[in-house]
Protein backbone atom coordinates (compact mmCIF):
# COMPACT_ATOMS: atom_id res chain seq x y z
CA UNK A 1 0.00 0.00 0.00
CA UNK A 2 2.69 2.26 0.70
CA UNK A 3 5.52 1.71 -2.18
CA UNK A 4 8.00 4.75 -3.14
CA UNK A 5 7.00 8.18 -1.72
CA UNK A 6 7.13 9.41 -5.56
CA UNK A 7 5.84 7.10 -8.11
CA UNK A 8 9.04 7.06 -10.65
CA UNK A 9 7.98 4.22 -13.27
CA UNK A 10 4.84 6.74 -13.81
CA UNK A 11 5.00 7.96 -17.52
CA UNK A 12 4.54 11.68 -18.06
CA UNK A 13 1.09 11.46 -18.81
CA UNK A 14 0.21 9.81 -15.98
CA UNK A 15 1.70 12.30 -13.34
CA UNK A 16 0.22 15.78 -15.63
CA UNK A 17 -2.80 13.54 -14.91
CA UNK A 18 -2.18 13.33 -11.65
CA UNK A 19 -0.80 16.99 -11.06
CA UNK A 20 -3.80 18.05 -12.44
CA UNK A 21 -6.25 16.23 -10.55
CA UNK A 22 -4.33 18.01 -6.93
CA UNK A 23 -4.94 21.60 -8.85
CA UNK A 24 -8.58 20.55 -9.65
CA UNK A 25 -9.89 18.60 -7.57
CA UNK A 26 -7.75 19.77 -4.07
CA UNK A 27 -6.94 23.77 -4.62
CA UNK A 28 -9.95 24.59 -6.72
CA UNK A 29 -12.34 22.29 -4.94
CA UNK A 30 -11.61 22.85 -1.48
CA UNK A 31 -11.57 27.16 -2.08
CA UNK A 32 -14.79 26.99 -3.43
CA UNK A 33 -16.01 24.79 -1.01
CA UNK A 34 -14.38 26.97 2.23
CA UNK A 35 -15.81 29.95 0.41
CA UNK A 36 -19.23 28.60 0.84
CA UNK A 37 -18.41 27.53 4.46
CA UNK A 38 -17.76 31.34 5.72
CA UNK A 39 -20.59 32.34 3.77
CA UNK A 40 -23.22 29.85 5.37
CA UNK A 41 -21.51 27.91 7.89
CA UNK A 42 -20.64 24.03 7.28
CA UNK A 43 -24.17 22.65 7.39
CA UNK A 44 -25.49 23.28 3.46
CA UNK A 45 -22.07 23.34 1.61
CA UNK A 46 -21.17 19.87 3.21
CA UNK A 47 -24.64 19.30 2.26
CA UNK A 48 -23.71 19.96 -1.36
CA UNK A 49 -20.44 17.91 -1.38
CA UNK A 50 -22.66 15.24 -1.17
CA UNK A 51 -23.15 15.81 -4.73
CA UNK A 52 -19.95 14.77 -5.52
CA UNK A 53 -20.73 10.89 -6.26
CA UNK A 54 -23.42 11.71 -8.39
CA UNK A 55 -20.71 14.03 -10.37
CA UNK A 56 -18.08 11.03 -10.47
CA UNK A 57 -20.55 8.65 -11.49
CA UNK A 58 -21.86 10.87 -14.30
CA UNK A 59 -18.39 11.62 -15.86
CA UNK A 60 -16.96 8.68 -15.14
CA UNK A 61 -20.18 7.49 -17.26
CA UNK A 62 -19.53 9.83 -20.18
CA UNK A 63 -15.60 9.83 -19.86
CA UNK A 64 -14.46 6.87 -19.02
CA UNK A 65 -17.49 4.91 -20.59
CA UNK A 66 -18.31 3.16 -17.26
CA UNK A 67 -21.76 1.28 -17.15
CA UNK A 68 -24.69 2.34 -15.16
CA UNK A 69 -27.19 0.25 -13.64
CA UNK A 70 -30.95 1.15 -12.45
CA UNK A 71 -29.86 0.82 -8.69
CA UNK A 72 -27.37 3.84 -9.70
CA UNK A 73 -29.65 6.28 -11.31
CA UNK A 74 -32.00 5.59 -8.66
CA UNK A 75 -29.33 6.92 -6.17
CA UNK A 76 -28.26 9.37 -8.13
CA UNK A 77 -32.62 10.95 -8.26
CA UNK A 78 -32.87 10.15 -4.34
CA UNK A 79 -29.45 12.15 -3.60
CA UNK A 80 -30.10 15.00 -5.58
CA UNK A 81 -33.70 14.93 -3.82
CA UNK A 82 -32.54 15.44 -0.40
CA UNK A 83 -30.09 17.95 -1.70
CA UNK A 84 -32.26 20.02 -3.05
CA UNK A 85 -34.51 19.43 0.22
CA UNK A 86 -31.84 20.97 2.16
CA UNK A 87 -31.01 23.71 -0.13
CA UNK A 88 -34.59 24.38 -0.76
CA UNK A 89 -35.20 24.69 3.25
CA UNK A 90 -31.85 26.93 3.56
CA UNK A 91 -33.09 29.38 1.37
CA UNK A 92 -36.12 30.05 3.68
CA UNK A 93 -35.34 33.75 5.00
CA UNK A 94 -35.98 32.70 8.51
CA UNK A 95 -33.24 30.27 7.77
CA UNK A 96 -30.86 32.49 6.95
CA UNK A 97 -31.01 35.54 8.33
CA UNK A 98 -27.31 36.68 7.99
CA UNK A 99 -27.21 36.27 4.46
CA UNK A 100 -28.41 38.55 1.34
CA UNK A 101 -30.45 36.23 -1.07
CA UNK A 102 -27.31 36.91 -3.44
CA UNK A 103 -24.74 36.00 -0.94
CA UNK A 104 -26.97 32.68 -0.47
CA UNK A 105 -26.86 32.13 -4.49
CA UNK A 106 -23.04 32.45 -4.76
CA UNK A 107 -22.64 30.02 -1.62
CA UNK A 108 -24.86 27.81 -3.09
CA UNK A 109 -23.10 27.89 -6.60
CA UNK A 110 -19.36 27.38 -5.24
CA UNK A 111 -20.68 24.93 -3.14
CA UNK A 112 -21.89 22.76 -5.68
CA UNK A 113 -19.00 23.79 -7.90
CA UNK A 114 -16.41 22.75 -5.29
CA UNK A 115 -18.24 18.78 -5.39
CA UNK A 116 -18.35 19.54 -9.34
CA UNK A 117 -14.68 20.14 -9.40
CA UNK A 118 -13.89 17.41 -7.10
CA UNK A 119 -15.28 15.05 -8.86
CA UNK A 120 -13.08 16.20 -12.00
CA UNK A 121 -10.27 15.35 -10.02
CA UNK A 122 -11.43 12.03 -8.97
CA UNK A 123 -12.00 10.97 -12.82
CA UNK A 124 -8.40 12.48 -13.40
CA UNK A 125 -6.54 10.52 -10.77
CA UNK A 126 -8.47 7.65 -12.00
CA UNK A 127 -7.24 7.86 -15.19
CA UNK A 128 -3.60 8.71 -14.31
CA UNK A 129 -3.20 5.85 -11.70
CA UNK A 130 -1.72 2.73 -13.52
CA UNK A 131 -1.88 -0.64 -12.48
CA UNK A 132 0.54 -1.14 -9.38
CA UNK A 133 0.95 2.47 -9.06
CA UNK A 134 0.99 3.02 -5.36
CA UNK A 135 -1.89 5.12 -3.84
CA UNK A 136 0.29 6.91 -1.52
CA UNK A 137 2.40 7.74 -4.13
CA UNK A 138 -0.54 8.99 -6.33
CA UNK A 139 -1.91 11.26 -3.62
CA UNK A 140 2.20 12.69 -3.47
CA UNK A 141 1.87 13.86 -6.86
CA UNK A 142 -2.29 15.10 -6.26
CA UNK A 143 -0.71 16.81 -3.50
CA UNK A 144 2.23 18.75 -5.52
CA UNK A 145 -0.04 19.70 -8.01
CA UNK A 146 -2.38 20.91 -5.75
CA UNK A 147 0.62 22.56 -3.99
CA UNK A 148 2.05 24.20 -7.07
CA UNK A 149 -1.50 25.96 -7.75
CA UNK A 150 -1.76 27.56 -4.33
CA UNK A 151 1.88 28.64 -4.73
CA UNK A 152 1.20 30.14 -7.99
CA UNK A 153 -2.07 32.25 -6.19
CA UNK A 154 -0.04 33.33 -3.66
CA UNK A 155 3.11 34.45 -5.40
CA UNK A 156 4.46 37.52 -4.42
CA UNK A 157 3.11 40.25 -6.58
CA UNK A 158 4.35 43.55 -7.10
CA UNK A 159 3.54 46.91 -4.79
CA UNK A 160 2.05 49.80 -6.38
CA UNK A 161 4.41 52.47 -7.64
Amino acid sequence: MFGTPFPFGANGRDILLLGLSGLVGLALGDAFLFKSIVILGPRVPLVLMTLSPVFSTLLAWTWLGQTLSGAMVASILVTLTGVGLVTWEGSCAENRPRQRPAEWGLAVILGVSSALVDSVGMVLSNMGMTPGMEPISANLVRVMGAAAAIGCWFRPRPGPG
